[in-house]
């Protein structure tokens, strides 16, 4: 959702009267979303169901009349295509999918746009309000509104007293081959805290990913022979707003690390199966740490699971890669 909201913010820049409304699945995002001033109305439906929620949710669909759909990317481009097209939205825009020996199908769209390799989703999703745009805008990094209240809400959270990096180890089930394991990251923060003993370690995740957030704290301040690191749980966007507090986020390629680099933190992303190129941090002091010889193979349409363990591309990258790449950003904070 983050890399697709500067594609939503320009389609209702260039047409301010159209009413905007963001369908999202239950995975936590509807708050985001209705945190942004230029989405008009979020609804949430499962789109992972059996086939009488399936028909609901095209039935709320046509209730609502909508004049034009778009497929945002990534995503599971055909099935929302096709649930477009029952809908009876009249101009259907999406990107080309593959379907059984098609690989650019564009069936249930009115408006197919092929897809770039060479693009982020940033400009990929942009790219998709070429039928309806005059003018597409040039966006070379995101950003994200988080209202006054979630930012006194975080300031509950962290103390003026210390300096604090936000660490975020965990990922969506299912998606466990993207985590860097929890003792490397113990062993960064522990080189952070003797850099500088001011040093907090805020440990973000949802309640629900258990991976061993608990188990990381503890290891923290264990290694660093102290009390340092604590977990933080709280509403999305009270969550960004901490995030937004902390004066570094590393981070396994996950939601987080797109919010950590669109309020602004510096943010370093550890990325193994999943491309840089194309979900990379995007933000104005962001950077990526990819081990050396180690290629992206993760695809959303045909390359789904990977294990449940993390991937021999993301155990490549040492502690000793991550420090130096604090140490660069450190370096050229805008």
């Amino acid at each position: 959702l983050v890399m697709q909201l500067p594609a939503i913010s320009a389609l209702k820049k260039e047409h301010p009267n159209w009413r905007i409304t963001l369908w999202v699945a239950p995975r936590g995002t509807r708050e985001l979303a209705q945190a942004q001033p230029y989405i008009d109305e979020v609804i949430e439906m499962p789109i992972r169901s059996g086939a009488i929620q399936h028909l609901k949710n095209i039935f709320l669909l046509r209730k609502k009349s909508f004049s034009i759909g778009i497929v945002l990317s990534p995503g599971q481009l055909l099935k929302s295509a096709a649930y477009l097209f029952f809908a009876g939205i009249p101009v259907r825009i999406g990107n080309l999918y593959p379907f059984r020996k098609n690989t650019d199908s564009s069936f249930f769209l009115t408006n197919a746009i092929p897809e770039k390799s060479s693009l982020h989703d940033i400009e990929q999703n942009i790219a998709l309000l070429s039928p309806i745009c005059k003018t597409l805008p040039t966006i070379d990094h995101y950003q994200i509104y988080i209202p006054d209240q979630n930012k006194k809400g975080a300031d509950t959270l962290l103390s003026k007293k210390y300096t604090y990096i936000g660490i975020h180890a965990g990922s969506a089930k299912g998606f466990e081959w993207k985590r860097w394991p929890i003792d490397r990251f113990a062993s960064v923060a522990q080189q952070l805290f003797l850099q500088n003993s001011t040093r907090r370690f805020g440990i973000f995740g949802s309640h629900n990913e258990q991976y061993g957030k608990q188990q990381l704290v503890e290891e923290i301040n264990n290694a660093c022979g102290a009390t340092v690191a604590f977990n933080i749980t709280a509403p999305l966007m009270t969550t960004a707003a901490a995030i937004q507090k902390c004066s570094l986020f590393i981070s396994n390629d996950s939601g987080l690390m797109h919010i950590a680099s669109a309020v602004g933190t510096p943010t370093i992303g550890l990325f193994g199966p999943t491309d840089e190129r194309h979900t990379g941090p995007r933000g104005i002091n962001s950077m990526v740490v990819r081990a050396p010889d180690t290629k992206p193979i993760y695809n959303t349409e045909k390359i789904h699971s990977l294990g449940k363990e993390p991937h021999a591309s993301m155990l490549a990258i040492s502690p000793e890669m991550v420090l130096s790449a604090v140490d660069s950003l450190y370096n050229t904070l805008v």
